[in-house]
């Protein structure tokens, strides 16, 4: 491995221009002392001075040479931090993009939280303010001591739900407080009312029947009457307490729809964010430029091309390698057999010259008996290994 070199190691004087060369100087100086130019010393003081120079000069010369070499690194530094810079720059977009599409997702969903959260406060202080509006509208048109005592049953039986007021629920009770409070003056009002009224009836009463009660009794259209006024009245606030009671019901069970409908709503708007930001990552991973604006469905689209283009790219890059492999298979085939036709060509001289040397080395035609049959033996096995051995190689020969 080269040896690393920091430029704060590097000093001037460690150089190779510079090596040494202050104490060359120190000598070319002490070697060429000042002299007064007389006509005698003329020579000696140029001769000294040309020393002199050619020192300095030597020095700016080297100055220039290292200079330009310090130009030539920078270049180099320049060029191989840029060429660093722009190995780990896409790697830094790329991870900044999912940060980012992170971070808004993140942001989103915080800004979500707080809408519904803002919604909840909403329908809730809606709700006390709804119960306060609807009970005083009710006072408002009570006309007699039943009507408020009706509303009075009404507002003491109700039950405030704390998991539907949570954090409310005082504010709530206050309402309820409120409605009481104003049950009691109306109740007041109205009972101070009928006194009146009553007082005067009477009055009229006596004016008309006397103050016998005899009298008053006898009298069975006036008891009729009055029965059935009262049951009259009592019918109207049956009828009044059941309407009103379904009212509460409709409006309680509206609100619960709103609040489910909203609820899945949301549900709905945070998983299509998350699939969006996920289909954003996976975009940026495939090398998608995004604008920002894309739906998911485009989104998915986008992805689905993308997917098939590096399919495509896959299957052509493969199917041009398979090409390349068989026409190198080919060319090397074909190399190989003109390569073996040339060295047939070439060699076909020689395999003529060994097989007529070869035919050449033959034994005798006819084998000589030699008056001994184990000698005879001998004989004629040798000539017949001779003969095989010919064959075997006037083969090999072929087979070149």
């Amino acid at each position: 491995m080269d040896q690393l070199v920091k430029l704060s190691d590097i000093q001037a004087g460690s150089l190779i221009a510079f090596a040494d060369r202050k104490e060359e100087i120190l000598r070319v100086i002490s070697e060429n002392p000042f002299l007064e130019v007389t006509k005698e010393t003329e020579k000696i003081a140029r001769e000294r001075r040309t020393a002199l120079k050619k020192s300095r000069t030597q020095v700016q010369n080297d100055l220039k040479l290292i200079k330009g070499e310090l130009n030539g690194l920078k270049d180099s530094v320049e060029g191989l931090a840029e060429e660093l810079i722009n190995l780990v720059t896409p790697a830094e977009v790329l991870q900044q993009q999912a940060i980012d599409i992170y971070d808004e997702a993140i942001e989103a969903e915080k800004q979500e939280k707080k809408r519904i959260e803002a919604e909840r406060i909403r329908m809730i202080t809606s709700e006390i303010e709804v119960l306060k509006s609807s009970y005083l509208d009710l006072i408002i048109k009570a006309k007699n001591t039943d009507d408020i005592f009706e509303i009075e049953s009404r507002i003491k039986i109700l039950t405030l739900d704390p998991d539907f007021y949570q954090e409310y629920i005082s504010q709530a009770e206050e309402a309820k407080a409120y409605i009481l409070e104003k049950i009691h003056f109306k109740a007041a009002e109205i009972r101070n009312n009928e006194r009146q009224e009553r007082d005067g009836a009477v009055e009229f009463f006596y004016s008309v029947f006397g103050k016998n009660p005899d009298a008053w009794l006898s009298t069975s259209e006036i008891r009729k009457h009055a029965e059935d006024e009262k049951a009259k009245r009592d019918r109207e606030r049956e009828e009044e307490i059941e309407r009103q009671r379904k009212e509460t019901d409709e409006l309680k069970a509206k609100l619960k729809k709103l609040e489910d409908e909203k609820r899945a709503q949301e549900e709905k708007e945070a998983a299509e964010k998350k699939i969006l930001a996920e289909l954003r990552t996976k975009a940026i991973h495939l090398g998608i430029e995004l604008s920002g604006e894309e739906s998911a469905e485009l989104l998915r689209i986008r992805i689905s091309d993308k997917h098939a283009q590096i399919q495509k790219e896959k299957d052509e890059a493969e199917a041009k390698r398979i090409a390349a492999e068989k026409e190198a298979a080919e060319k090397a085939e074909t190399e190989r057999q003109e390569a073996e036709r040339v060295r047939l060509e070439q060699l076909k001289p020689v395999k003529e010259r060994l097989i007529n040397i070869i035919d050449s080395l033959t034994i005798m035609e006819h084998i000589v008996d030699m008056g001994n049959q184990d000698a005879n033996v001998i004989l004629n096995e040798f000539a017949a290994e001779v003969t095989d051995l010919k064959y075997k190689y006037l083969t090999y020969i072929e087979k070149l």
